[in-house]
């Protein structure tokens, strides 16, 4: 069956979402698609879960609607409102029990792919025919290698006929879901694992997701997330690391190019962290009373036009509200980065 393209205003019309991360959305530009499929992975400890949960948390923060599918039931509301710099009333009040009229925050825990993908993709009709054409829904898959199909979940140890099931499931239900990703304008954000290549019982070199190869076709943008052994330091203490991303896949914009991000431990990405990162690591930043977590209240010195001031602070997350727009104006003019 084929579907003819009426108007050309389809083609120009593809709608951009924001990270939540200035820094980030300048380098990924022209943005990531609100619709369609994205893959966030990587080795563990990483902050993937994290990356994912901070692009949600902007789409909520627009008015947006989050569906959160827990398959590894490692989700922790007190991170999730951190990370969203909301408070656990805030939450609670948007979370929504049974139907999208409850509320604009979503956690289902899926016990397998069958949970996570058919049945959502029955759900997406009825949500979207509830909501404002426009309302921007973006669903965060945590992970792509704990959602195992029903049958597998019951195999026999030894058993060699059930290899390969899992990645003929997801390719099926990508297949499936797709185009109706694309129709509904529903992001869909996929975590995954990266293991080493095996041949003959022994390491080849090089990575691989699970999955199975044919996944890979289905996403509209990839991003590898890479351990750069950099550490943020306070006099002694290390308080974060610096974590490189690398778009292995944009059909929007070039590939193959890399970034460095500032995860402050406990913290993750959040965009005051980030940008206060930055300055810190160009010595904007002088005579902190408190360390790169920013934790206040305290004090410190800030030269970003020649002339040192102090700004008294409760935390970064406020002192970023306040003057935010100036900073990321500043770092994008300067062209700051680790």
């Amino acid at each position: 069956m084929v579907s003819l393209i009426g108007r050309s205003s389809y083609l120009f019309a593809r709608k951009r979402l924001s990270t939540g991360l200035p820094v980030f959305d300048r380098f990924l530009s022209p943005g990531l698609p609100a619709a369609g499929l994205i893959e966030i992975y990587g080795v563990e400890g990483l902050g993937k879960t994290a990356l994912a949960l901070q692009i949600a948390g902007a789409v909520f923060k627009a008015g947006g609607y989050v569906i959160l599918q827990d398959i590894e039931n490692a989700l922790d509301g007190d991170r999730i409102c951190h990370l969203w710099g909301i408070t656990e009333g805030e939450f609670e009040s948007q979370f929504a029990e049974e139907t999208i009229d409850d509320g604009r925050i979503f956690v289902r825990h899926c016990q397998s792919l069958e949970d996570s993908i058919i049945s959502s993709e029955e759900r997406f009709s009825w949500i979207r025919a509830s909501l404002s054409p426009t309302a921007q829904i973006v669903v965060v898959e945590d992970s792509v290698a704990a959602a195992m199909p029903n049958l597998q979940q019951n195999w026999n140890y030894g058993d060699s006929s059930q290899k390969g099931m899992q990645a003929n499931a997801w390719t099926d239900s990508l297949r499936k879901l797709n185009p109706t990703l694309v129709k509904e304008g529903i992001c869909w954000i996929n975590i995954n694992h990266e293991k080493d290549k095996m041949a003959m019982g022994l390491m080849r070199g090089g990575h691989s997701t699970p999955g199975g190869r044919a996944l890979k076709f289905f996403y509209g943008v990839r991003l590898r997330m890479q351990k750069m052994r950099e550490y943020l330091k306070v006099s002694d203490t290390t308080v974060g690391e610096v974590v490189g991303v690398t778009i292995m896949k944009h059909k929007w914009a070039p590939s193959h190019r890399s970034i460095k991000l500032p995860f402050v431990y406990r913290h993750g990405l959040r965009p005051d962290h980030v940008a206060f990162a930055l300055l810190y690591k160009a010595k904007k930043i002088k005579g902190a009373k408190t360390g790169i977590d920013g934790r206040g209240p305290g004090t410190l010195v800030m030269d970003l036009s020649g002339k040192a001031k102090e700004i008294k602070f409760d935390s970064w997350g406020d002192l970023y509200l306040k003057i935010g727009p100036s900073i990321e104006k500043y770092i994008e003019k300067v062209g700051l980065s680790l």
